[in-house]
């Protein structure tokens, strides 16, 4: 009865032991998972800087776009008091009736025209870069809401890996280790109690069947 007793204790201790073991394989199976999306989201979050970087760049290439556009709309301002002024000199020119004020009128229409001509692709370029311009501002806002979004789940991630971390190493890792040591601890003297057991067992089985082979006297 004892035997069995010890036997059975043993397996108990056994189970636990392995039971651990279990318990401390799927925490480093878990820790492991969480730091592979860590490194994931650090990824991401490295490539959503690298273009914001790029963003800025092209922040700048639009504030410089915009000075451009400034000197194209006082361009086109000048460009107008320039158009006035012909308009009145042709005006001025078609009341006098000399011949030789015929070609000046001429140069005055022909300057008007190439004006307007500038005038009009001044005008087509200044559209095409306020266009450049807000495609920029809405590329830096969507990579700055990305950015933001990736650094909140960085922030949620890095908080969850610190608390898997601290649960680990300050509170299940001593815990087990203390606990595994008793565990080996006991099953080592239950090995031994059994080891005795068995040899006090079979010690007597000897002595009986001594007893029994032995002769009377």
């Amino acid at each position: 009865m004892a035997l069995k007793e010890l036997q059975a204790t043993h397996a108990a201790l056994v189970q636990r032991y392995q039971q651990s073991q279990t318990e401390a394989a799927e925490h480093l199976r878990e820790r492991a998972s969480w730091r592979r999306q860590l490194d994931g989201v650090m990824m991401e979050k490295t490539t959503l800087i690298a273009g914001l970087d790029e963003c800025k760049a092209r922040l700048q290439t639009a504030k410089q776009l915009a000075h451009d556009n400034r000197a194209l709309r006082a361009l086109v301002t000048d460009t107008a008091a320039q158009r006035q002024q012909i308009a009145q000199l042709t005006g001025t020119a078609s009341l006098v009736s000399r011949p030789r004020d015929d070609t000046r009128v001429g140069r005055c229409v022909l300057g008007e025209r190439m004006l307007q001509r500038l005038e009009l692709e001044l005008t087509n370029e200044r559209c095409e870069r306020a266009r450049e311009l807000d495609a920029h501002h809405v590329h830096a806002t969507d990579l700055t809401i990305q950015l933001a979004t990736v650094r909140d789940r960085c922030t949620h991630l890095e908080d969850m890996e610190r608390y898997m971390c601290l649960r680990y190493c300050r509170l299940v890792c001593p815990r087990d280790r203390s606990y595994n040591v008793k565990l080996q601890h006991k099953l080592a003297l239950q090995e031994d109690r059994w080891q005795r057991a068995k040899l006090a067992s079979f010690e007597a089985t000897l002595q009986r069947m001594d007893a029994a082979t032995k002769p009377e006297p």
